[in-house]
């Protein structure tokens, strides 16, 4: 075995004078497979790259025992290539062209009688092309990872600024801003993880959750799109930009239902439009209503817009308005407040909220006298009904 070591290193040594010739030859070549490579990246960066990695490997067959100061070079160009946008199969495709050239620069070198040498480099080669691949690959994810995780934080930090209404802030990113804006808020009710469990594994799981919940949104909307979407998002939810192109509102009704679907838990959309990049915000903030407004109500999924809830929206609004609404419900108690919603939810219908309810009809019919004898409520006049439907619904969200 030695002896064939050192005819294999006889063989690199012959090589070894035509290191430029054979670059020249391995850029010629991936230039013919990668025509689209630019002039200066070809002739300077490649080459030289090429020229390494020749030299190293002939290095190789002479004895030398690789290290990863040796495998750098190829590290920093993956990085490069990267951020300019090459393909992982182009980037292979080049080494790949770079073995060939070798191995056949190998056999023109070989002598009869130096078989069994060339087989040996041929082996050397497949176990070095080995660990190029490894190599390039993982330098490759790596970069491309943090590129993107980089490029996510920016989008968020600009969706951050247009829903925070800060949109002249927004415009100093790299980002294209492409108003119209669908304004959607996103609301899901995660279910919570079994109180048993040790606090640190419930807060390692509720953060896995959350990761996984914002990948699975973030993935819709990005899908709708075609493009990556402005989103600022946690684990319950948040709200997204989506832009107002054709054919997005169909798949943008359907959105809620698969989110159901993929994260098993119900999830209402609150849904706005924003002409410019100013009405974000108070886009945002309605849409953050309608969308709170409906998980309180228990709506099942689906994409709401403020006309969907525009009572409920109206009463939820902060004013001491609403502090004297509820405060006209104070003295009912748990029956009789129990006994109001369902003679709403049953139209009026006294024999329904009756049966609803398990008790006499006449018993409605006591309950509500006594209603209008706490509060003053009538629940037999238009007056008496709605301000009792009102007090009720600024009760329930209030809560």
């Amino acid at each position: 075995m030695d002896e064939i070591r050192a005819t294999a290193a006889v063989i690199a040594a012959r090589c070894l004078p035509q290191a430029n010739q054979i670059a020249r030859q391995i850029v010629a070549d991936q230039h013919a497979a990668l025509r689209d490579l630019p002039s200066d990246m070809r002739d300077v960066e490649i080459a030289a790259t090429a020229r390494h990695g020749i030299r190293l490997f002939l290095a190789l067959a002479q004895g030398h025992q690789l290290t990863g100061a040796d495998m750098q070079l190829f590290r920093d160009r993956t990085a490069q290539r990267v951020d300019e946008g090459v393909q992982l199969r182009d980037l292979m495709t080049a080494y790949y062209i770079g073995y060939r050239v070798i191995w056949e620069t190998l056999c023109a070198a070989t002598r009869p009688g130096e078989e069994e040498a060339l087989r040996y480099l041929a082996t050397l080669q497949l176990n070095t092309l080995e660990i190029l691949t490894a190599t390039i690959t993982e330098a490759y994810l790596a970069e491309q990872s943090a590129l993107m995780s980089e490029r996510r934080e920016t989008l968020r930090t600009v969706a951050h600024a247009l829903i925070s209404g800060r949109h002249d802030q927004a415009t100093r990113y790299d980002v294209e801003l492409t108003p119209p804006y669908h304004v959607i808020a996103i609301r899901i009710s995660t279910e919570k993880l079994p109180t048993d469990q040790p606090t640190r594994a419930v807060a390692t799981g509720q953060a896995i959750m959350a990761r996984r919940t914002m990948r699975s949104v973030q993935r819709e909307f990005d899908t709708i799109a075609g493009h990556p979407v402005l989103t600022l998002l946690d684990g319950q939810g948040g709200h997204a930009l989506l832009p107002a192109q054709p054919g997005v509102e169909r798949p943008l009704a359907r959105l809620a239902t698969r989110l159901e679907t993929s994260l098993g838990a119900p999830v209402r959309l609150g849904l706005a439009h924003a002409p410019t990049l100013a009405d974000v915000q108070p886009a945002a903030a309605q849409t953050a209503r309608v969308a709170a407004i409906t998980e309180q109500n228990d709506n099942p999924s689906g994409v709401y817009g403020i006309r969907d809830v525009l009572l409920d929206y109206h009463l939820s609004t902060p004013g001491d308005s609403a502090d004297e609404l509820t405060a006209l419900l104070a003295p009912l108690d748990e029956q009789l407040l129990e006994t109001l919603n369902r003679y709403l939810a049953c139209d009026f219908d006294r024999r329904r909220t009756a049966a609803d309810l398990g008790v006499h009809a006449n018993t409605i019919d006591n309950r509500l006298t006594r209603v209008r004898d706490l509060t003053g409520i009538d629940l037999r006049t238009a007056q008496g009904i709605l301000l009792c439907g009102a007090a009720l619904t600024v009760r329930r969200l209030a809560r």
